[in-house]
């Protein structure tokens, strides 16, 4: 019945008003505004941190059970998936050629088996307001997260060893504990006569284009310098150093 499933719980952060029918939903919808990440992986030197408990089963399936328990149907396909909707896109993509998001931008209308295939249908609606700033996100947890970059608001707390260094999201925690504490590196290059391995994917790509294809995907626009750099990182600091 729609008058007894009534949302009236509703959120009040700005720009969102998303109403839900339980106090429980609305609690967890929250966490989105807040960034915390309170479910953590408990294998053995993981403990990589998610908003909800849906999201770390997903994680364990994927990277520590390798539990593919969907598997195609397709007579001449036997790949399999850890989750549902990996399964039903890979049909739709691979076996129906079904592509139900069109785009309805003027001279594209191309169409897509998912939705975030189209730079339309995926755009960034969410502009982050600081001065001199306008960046722009596909979702409102990015740009809140993205926002404690100008407060320098920092949630996030190493407790390895009593490290205690503080982040402002938990990406950078994580990646803190795998460089500095755990130095997991499990990102081997591709190359058959190198055998170096990398604690993220970032920085194997850097070492592919740097050390092995030679090439420099990262260009500066600014005033027309066209400098290009192996690495991200290389191209950030060649505009704070010259621009």
């Amino acid at each position: 019945c729609v008058h007894l499933n009534k949302r009236k719980f509703k959120c009040n952060e700005e720009n969102c008003g998303k109403k839900f029918t339980t106090k429980g939903q609305l609690i967890v919808h929250k966490v989105i505004h807040s960034g915390e990440k309170l479910f953590i992986c408990e294998f053995k030197n993981c403990n990589k941190s998610f908003k909800q408990t849906a999201n770390l089963w997903r994680h364990k399936q994927r990277f520590h059970l390798n539990i593919r328990k969907f598997k195609c149907t397709s007579s001449d396909c036997d790949k399999t998936f850890s989750q549902k909707y990996e399964l039903i896109n890979h049909t739709k993509r691979i076996h129906l050629n079904d592509k139900p998001f069109k785009c309805i931008e003027y001279n594209c209308h191309k169409s897509y088996a998912v939705k975030d295939g189209c730079v339309h249908l995926n755009k960034k609606k969410f502009k982050c307001n600081e001065e001199n700033c306008g960046k722009k996100f596909k979702r409102m947890s990015y740009a809140i997260v993205h926002k404690r970059i100008h407060s320098g608001e920092k949630l996030f707390v190493c407790n390895f060893n009593d490290c205690n260094k503080t982040f402002s999201d938990s990406s950078s925690l994580w990646n803190h504990k795998r460089r500095i504490h755990t130095n997991i590196r499990k990102y081997k290059c591709l190359s058959n006569d190198c055998d170096k391995c990398f604690i993220t994917k970032n920085l194997l790509t850097d070492h592919m284009n740097a050390k092995h294809l030679n090439i420099n995907p990262f260009k500066c626009h600014v005033n027309n310098c066209h400098k290009s750099y192996h690495s991200k990182r290389g191209l950030n600091r060649h505009i704070k150093s010259k621009h």
